[in-house]
């Protein structure tokens, strides 16, 4: 650059051209911004899933934009943000839990990242409420709704006209009295009713709202469509193939429905749910107790029976460890829980887990969440399955009595047990359907 005489640099350009060619052709610090900002992205997802209640854990888009984010930030790129100072303090304010549960992730990282975490906090937001009115566009779009009152259907005009103001995707099909609901609902097969009254129907959700909605029902119909994406047959929850064949076979006369499911099948292979990691816990993946002097030991301990049982390398072992060192301790990804692992090429021969409980708490580094009392080790075949089961994980760490009961336990069959029990319990729509 400095001996050809046609280019002309000013210099900050020749600053950030030599800052972008050290990033390019150095392997090192690629590698490093790579894994620290997916440990992160980790770290910000279960924080935030875990305090707010949602499932961000499964967004791949909102995934993929918070690591373009990070490694911006990790790599010191010079990217430029313009910004409104006054509208984030506002965002700030109308998402405070949000807010707070970012910026605890960010201060975890210390000084790799060299940026005002308040600015940063209110920046990674965006991502979340942009996921946010994803998922409320994609959910509400496909829900219908019967709205029902006590005696006339006045009442129920009135709410209907409200919910459309603040729902304009959702679908009112009818409002009616509830003596005359049942018949109605027979009808008009809606995915839930909203009711002013005490109104329950056999398979269908009520929502119960007060005559003129309040933010607050408001906020329980939007958490409800949030929560209930499984419930409507429309819902793009299905596979591609069984999507296709009720198109095809809702609106064509089909002559050989055998010879259709062949051929569609071929074309839109169906989809099976993969057994979760945690569904193929056994005992002799989990050591109870065991007494370790350090952070990498509690590693390389608890992802023994790994490779004993010829899952992964010792290879697979030392990446996991090298990660901590290079990245920092960004594994514990909440208070006394650390989740060691590596990237698939790096020796993983089957996907798998393993689980140790600590006799003592050892310091992995991280300021906030030490010290460690139990380790999780997982390793697994590609990205996706990463972030499948790192989603599923989440229900067993945000779970405070199912992991003291972990904690406490004496053995790794009474691990086991509590492990199976918490994966029964019902979720939050499956425990009533009254809302």
């Amino acid at each position: 650059m400095e001996k050809e005489e046609s280019l002309h640099f000013g210099k900050e350009d020749e600053v950030w051209l030599l800052g972008e060619f050290h990033h390019i052709f150095n392997l090192d610090n690629l590698e490093k911004s790579e894994s620290l900002s997916l440990a992160m992205v980790d770290n910000i997802l279960l924080e935030t899933s875990k305090k707010l209640g949602r499932e961000y854990y499964n967004d791949a888009e909102l995934r993929a934009s918070l690591q373009k984010h990070l490694i911006s930030l990790i790599e010191n790129s010079f990217v430029s943000y313009e910004t409104d100072a006054g509208n984030l303090k506002a965002i700030v304010e109308e998402n405070p839990a949000l807010y707070h549960s970012i910026r605890h992730c960010l201060d975890q990282a210390g000084e790799e990242l060299h940026v005002d975490p308040e600015t940063e906090s209110a920046l990674l937001m965006l991502h979340f409420l942009a996921a946010d009115e994803r998922r409320y566009m994609k959910v509400s779009v496909n829900y219908s709704a019967l709205v029902v009152c006590n005696n006339g259907v006045g009442t129920a005009k009135i709410v209907s006209v409200r919910l459309k103001k603040y729902f304009p995707q959702l679908r009112i099909i009818g409002a009616t009295a509830a003596r005359s609901a049942v018949q109605e609902i027979s009808v008009e097969k809606p995915d839930f009713i909203i009711s002013t009254t005490a109104f329950e129907y056999q398979n269908i959700p009520v929502v119960r709202v007060n005559p003129f909605p309040t933010e607050d029902d408001l906020d329980k119909i939007r958490i409800f469509l949030e929560s209930s994406e499984n419930l409507n047959r429309n819902l793009p929850g299905k596979s591609v193939y069984s999507r296709v064949m009720d198109a095809v076979l809702a609106t064509c006369v089909v002559r050989d429905r055998e010879e259709l499911e062949r051929r569609l099948a071929g074309i839109f292979p169906r989809e099976e749910k993969l057994p979760e990691l945690l569904e193929s816990l056994k005992e002799q993946d989990i050591q109870v107790k065991i007494g370790v002097e350090s952070w990498e030991e509690a590693i390389r301990r608890s992802a023994q029976p790994l490779v004993e049982q010829g899952y992964v390398t010792e290879g697979y072992v030392d990446c996991m460890v090298n990660n901590v060192k290079k990245m920092g301790p960004y594994i514990v990804i909440t208070r006394g829980i650390a989740l060691p692992h590596a990237f698939a090429t790096e020796g993983v021969i089957r996907s798998c887990i393993s689980l140790a409980t600590l006799s003592r708490p050892v310091e992995f580094g991280n300021k906030i969440n030490d010290p460690v009392s139990l380790v999780i080790c997982i390793a697994v075949s590609d990205k996706k399955e990463h972030m499948r089961e790192m989603a599923h994980l989440i229900d067993l760490i945000s779970d405070k009595e199912a992991v003291q009961k972990i904690q406490d336990a004496g053995s790794a069959a009474e691990i086991l047990a509590i492990i199976r029990q918490t994966k029964k319990k019902p979720t939050q729509q499956e425990a009533g359907k009254v809302v």
